[in-house]
């Protein structure tokens, strides 16, 4: 399963839907903001999992959120190899939320981040690096409404969808995306979710 390979093609067909224009048909506009201004962000827990809303997504059976290969996804991505639970490290807004695979050492930790002005799957650093790609924003997330939100000064928005990996690629999957081009136009093979967080602990699975 090549997953570096799927995460390049839904980049570019979201570059795609950018440029597709508001005529298109069965589509969810990111243009509108998906923020609450009179909510105020609190810390995530120490450890936490994610579990997406199903809605509108047609097949899927495991929705809880696994990290393979630099990013997030759901669906039956859980029974590839190259795929474990994304359980983060939290705390604070004001602070960096870190993930740690179980294949790497105990310093290899990845910081989680979004590209906030651009339609592209979530993303990690590479393990022991605290290189930040151009246009990212890794700090600002906390939960409000029990889902996890992201500050970008404007209060607490959840501009996350779920795109849908072609199935000839792998059958029942869906990469995380942040949605954050202003006019861009996600297809009829995404869709806006939230992103419940729950506690967790290193011993036990994301939330049932």
């Amino acid at each position: 399963m090549q997953f570096s390979a799927i995460a390049s093609l839904l980049v570019s067909c979201l570059a795609g839907f950018a440029s597709a224009g508001s005529t298109s048909t069965g589509t969810a506009d990111c243009s509108t903001p998906s923020h609450s201004p009179q909510a105020r962000l609190t810390d995530t827990p120490a450890l936490f999992d994610l579990v997406s809303s199903t809605d509108g997504l047609d097949g899927l059976i495991w929705n809880n959120v696994m990290f393979a290969n630099g990013s997030a996804y759901i669906g039956n991505v859980k029974y590839s190899i190259e795929s474990e639970p994304l359980l983060m490290t939290g705390g604070s807004p004001k602070y960096a939320h870190t993930f740690t695979s179980f294949h790497s050492a105990p310093t290899g930790w990845r910081t989680f981040y979004v590209l906030v002005n651009e339609s592209a799957p979530v993303g990690f650093t590479m393990p022991h690096s605290g290189s930040i790609p151009a246009g990212a924003q890794y700090v600002g997330f906390g939960v409000a409404d029990g889902n996890l939100q992201l500050d970008v000064g404007n209060g607490p928005e959840e501009k996350w969808a779920a795109c849908k990996v072609p199935e000839a690629v792998v059958s029942g999957t869906w990469q995380i995306v942040w949605a954050g081009k202003r006019g861009a136009l996600l297809s009829r093979d995404c869709t806006r979710v939230t992103l419940k967080v729950g506690a967790a602990t290193e011993c036990r699975y994301p939330q049932n």
